[in-house]
């Protein structure tokens, strides 16, 4: 995880505050004043109403809504980035969005040199999400303080503090947030119908639903559920594995939710002893007392349901795998076995979706690491610097995708 500081120092004698924020050890409010003969100031000198009135009508997407594929849209921007927030005055470039754990900031310095005030650095970083919530907590009580009692801004405050320690509000607003709302601009019906389902299947999985596709879910949910009836999906069984130490966390403090799944990919090739060895169709399927040909048939494919996902029933796993292509297969059969061992009974859905989120993350760096570990690519390939013959024949070797040998390259 990044370091993060966030400070406000009240200037009580104009009536405005010091905003520091630093991230990386960089100060991304660090400013040249062109009106103030040219001077450079680590801190923004800002009325602090528009600051906190950003803040905390912003506070639960920022928290817990992810950055989504493509452009973002106006109004995403308009809520992730603090240069959207009003007042009449620059503010830094930054953006915001989470992946459920943790918050990423990226800032950026002023283009152009007409801006009577620029922002001098660059700076990106993942802060814990604790961290994150303490820091924003902390700036905002020291702006409310120069602000009187009964201050509308205060109450707004107030209300996003209320609905965080309330357990069902808390759960609604994360809801809505993950799918792109405001707070109270979700429609209800859905929302209703998400935390309905959430009993049935787990609560933290119809969030990952939601931060993927919300208004799919429902029909989908309902699909699957159907299925349980028909024996039409195969249902697989974690055996000796379920005997593993699951991950204590997938983003604890200095440890990002990709090397939870390193490292549990790791306990379960050193358990079964493969060693550096490729994971054939037989040895996944025995492994999971799986019929082999599921993973070149598309059988167990339920047609609308467009995500990899396992359901538990009579002490096993339905197994619905959306990819037609072989590889695609053994990857999403691998990401939902890394689920499974991460998550306990109460999560009775296994959903892998295209999402951002960390859990979404350790899956598939579960996946990459037990179907092509990166210490047996490289004995393999006898290179770091592989061409894109090499990266096929590997690929072909290890029964993945070449984008999979390619990742596996990139991220050590």
């Amino acid at each position: 995880m990044s370091m993060f500081e966030l400070n406000v120092e009240p200037l009580d004698h104009i009536g405005k505050a010091r905003l520091t924020i630093r991230v990386e050890g960089q100060y991304v409010t660090e400013n040249e004043d062109f009106l103030d003969e040219h001077r450079v100031k680590r801190s923004l000198v800002m009325d602090p109403l528009p600051w906190v009135e950003w803040v905390a009508a912003n506070w639960w997407r920022l928290r817990w809504e992810g950055e989504h594929h493509g452009a973002p849209s106006v109004d995403w921007r308009m809520s992730h980035c603090l240069s959207s927030a009003a007042g009449g005055m620059a503010w830094p470039h930054v953006c915001m969005h989470s992946d459920g754990q943790a918050i990423f900031l990226r800032a950026k310095p002023t283009l152009g040199e007409n801006a009577p005030l620029r922002f001098l650095n660059a700076a990106e970083g993942w802060v814990d999400a604790e961290v994150f919530e303490q820091a924003l907590d902390a700036g905002v009580a020291q702006a409310l303080q120069m602000m009187p009692e009964d201050h509308m801004v205060k109450g707004l405050w107030d209300e996003v503090l209320a609905e965080r320690a309330d357990p069902e509000w808390a759960l609604w607003r994360r809801l809505e947030a993950r799918m792109g709302f405001d707070p109270n601009e979700g429609p209800e019906s859905l929302i209703q119908r998400l935390i309905s389902a959430g009993t049935r299947f787990g609560e933290q999985a119809v969030e990952e639903l939601a931060a993927d596709s919300p208004r799919q879910v429902p029909a989908m949910l309902e699909e699957l559920e159907d299925a349980l009836g028909t024996g039409h999906l195969p249902a697989m069984s974690l055996g000796d594995l379920e005997g593993l130490d699951p991950p204590t966390t997938l983003h604890a403090p200095n440890r990002p939710p990709w090397q939870s799944g390193v490292d549990m990919a790791t306990q379960v090739r050193t358990s079964l002893g493969m060693g550096n060895d490729p994971v054939a169709d037989h040895r996944l399927s025995e492994l999971l007392h799986l019929p082999e040909d599921m993973l070149t048939s598309e059988g167990s494919r339920l047609p609308r349901y467009n995500w990899n996902a396992g359901l538990r029933r009579d002490g096993g796993i339905l197994v619905n795998l959306s990819s037609r292509r072989h590889t695609g297969r053994r990857f999403g059969l691998a990401r939902l076995l890394g689920d499974a061992l991460a998550f306990d009974e109460s999560e009775r859905l296994l959903p892998s979706t295209h999402s951002r989120t960390a859990r979404q993350k350790y899956q598939r760096a579960f996946a990459q690491s037990l179907l092509c570990p990166h210490e047996a690519l490289i004995e393999w390939l006898d290179t770091d610097v592989p061409d894109d013959d090499q990266i096929e024949a590997a690929a072909e070797y290890f029964q993945v995708s070449t984008r999979v040998v390619e990742h596996t390259l990139e991220n050590y």
